[in-house]
């Protein structure tokens, strides 16, 4: 057994002002963490030496004390709780068994308050919402986790309801404000995410948030809890706001797309994609987003008519409710104000918007 304590070594780095949201842990390498530079080694006092088998045995045996057999058959996957950090830790073999590596996601024991995210104020109305479905998309990585968490601790402190979270695995543990809660873990207190929310529709719940939305079956789900008075808010992987909708759809058979499509218009109050970029000063990161608001129905057109759906992307641009903003305004009033560097902003874009390419050779940085 290691004499060092591997674990300390962690609770010093997470517990720093280093700007960083993962650590990867490789079993005789250097350590690496994910910075607004990229991936890079730790540099200074805070830096951790390679790390042997024997210095992770502590840190395996707390995750899952039968790690030994388990990680041969499958990634270890738990929130792990260090000083003011509840950590989201992956271990796992590489390199033909012969390796393991660990990949560590920080993030606040404690949901960050929604006026502190970087989300723009107006998402209130959509958490403010008494039922139908919210949608937060992006990107791995791109905190779409830490957006649930703040809007459901937003609804926690200014709304009498019983919540029932969905999650793999839980992220963050919400403490009675003014709501009561159910948090369930996938794999540990329900089978799957839609036996989660089946079950939740009987629980007598005002809110259900589900984790991730992965399959036909969690979507249809999601769909059927909004439509019967819940307020449900779900997170998925997708390029923009607009591509949201394709994404739900898409997981659907061709012969149900219209009428998913008809459903999903009727129940969605809105969208939130978002994606993060370094700071200018690479100082740490900043939350971008667009937002895309229904809660009067202002978009439900071109959503329940795929042929319309295109249509979607001008409607935002032109912030024809006055409400919904594009991501590439978000983007160009960020690099005008210096806060993102240009370069940074052209990586972000998605394929086929050209036109914010030009508008971006305008804005801000030379």
């Amino acid at each position: 057994m290691s004499n060092r304590n591997l674990i300390q070594e962690i609770i010093t780095l997470v517990s720093s002002s280093l700007p960083f949201t993962d650590l990867h842990i490789e079993e005789d390498m250097p350590v690496m963490v994910s910075s607004p530079r990229g991936w890079v080694e730790i540099e200074g006092e805070l830096a951790i030496p390679p790390v042997s088998r024997n210095d992770m045995v502590p840190l395996l045996g707390n995750i899952d004390p039968a790690w030994e057999t388990n990680i041969h058959t499958h990634a270890l996957s738990r929130p792990y709780e260090l000083a003011d950090w509840r950590l989201r830790v992956s271990a796992f073999l590489a390199s033909g068994g012969n390796k393991i590596l660990l990949s560590i996601r920080r993030q606040p024991r404690t949901p960050i308050p929604l006026e502190q995210t970087g989300l723009p104020l107006s998402i209130r109305v959509l958490a403010d919402a008494p039922r139908g479905l919210i949608l937060i998309s992006g990107a791995t990585g791109s905190g779409k986790t830490t957006t649930m968490a703040a809007l459901i601790d937003y609804i926690n402190g200014n709304r009498n309801a019983h919540i029932v979270t969905i999650e793999d695995p839980v992220e963050f543990v919400h403490r009675r404000k003014k709501c009561l809660f159910s948090q369930r873990e996938v794999g540990v207190d329900v089978t799957s995410f839609r036996q989660g929310v089946k079950d939740a529709m009987r629980q007598k719940p005002n809110i259900i948030m589900i984790g991730e939305i992965r399959d036909a079956e969690t979507a249809d789900i999601a769909i059927q809890a909004a439509e019967s008075g819940h307020l449900v808010l779900a997170s998925l992987h997708a390029n923009d706001g607009a591509s949201t909708i394709s994404k739900m759809l898409s997981f659907f058979p061709e012969q149900e797309k219209n009428l998913r499509a008809f459903a999903l218009a009727n129940c969605l109050v809105g969208i939130i994609y978002q994606a993060v970029l370094p700071r200018a000063d690479k100082t740490g990161f900043v939350l971008l987003t667009e937002t895309i608001f229904n809660q009067d129905r202002q978009v439900s057109g071109f959503i329940a008519d795929p042929a319309k759906l295109p249509q979607l992307k001008g409607f935002v641009d032109r912030r024809d409710d006055k409400l919904s903003r594009s991501f590439g305004d978000h983007l160009i009033e960020l690099v005008t104000k210096g806060v993102i560097d240009r370069a940074d902003a052209m990586k972000s874009i998605t394929f086929g918007r050209a036109d914010l390419y030009d508008r971006l050779k305008q804005a801000g940085n030379s």
